[in-house]
């Protein structure tokens, strides 16, 4: 296991480690701003089990950081016609302004420029 990698989220048990994770970073992010309801309502249209396999369905791909094997972020793009849709970028709080997000863009910048 290395220090850092980036994975794609392609399995079931991948996807719904996502989903968890996005509901906590959700929770923490938004709670200023959204009741605890709404996020919940956002969680289970947007960004639950079902959803997110539905996006990868749909063409979106998602990846998620590690950092010694703990899965600490998450982000989801698309590629379209000729560029490259970046629809999230999220990391664990934590875990903000170590670069993981630079790595995040890097990896869509690879992937963009064969479109």
């Amino acid at each position: 296991m290395s220090y850092f990698e980036i994975k794609q989220a392609t399995t079931h048990e991948e996807v719904a480690a996502v989903a968890a994770l996005a509901n906590d970073i959700w929770h923490e992010c938004y709670a200023n701003i959204l009741s605890p309801e709404q996020i919940d309502y956002m969680m289970k249209t947007i960004q639950s089990v079902d959803r997110i396999e539905q996006d990868i369905k749909d063409g979106y791909e998602y990846y998620t950081a590690h950092l010694y094997g703990r899965l600490i972020g998450y982000m989801a793009m698309k590629p379209e016609d000729g560029y490259m849709f970046l629809s999230k970028i999220y990391i664990e709080k934590d875990f903000r302004g170590r670069k993981i997000a630079d790595q995040f863009m890097q990896l869509i910048y690879d992937e963009a420029k064969w479109l």
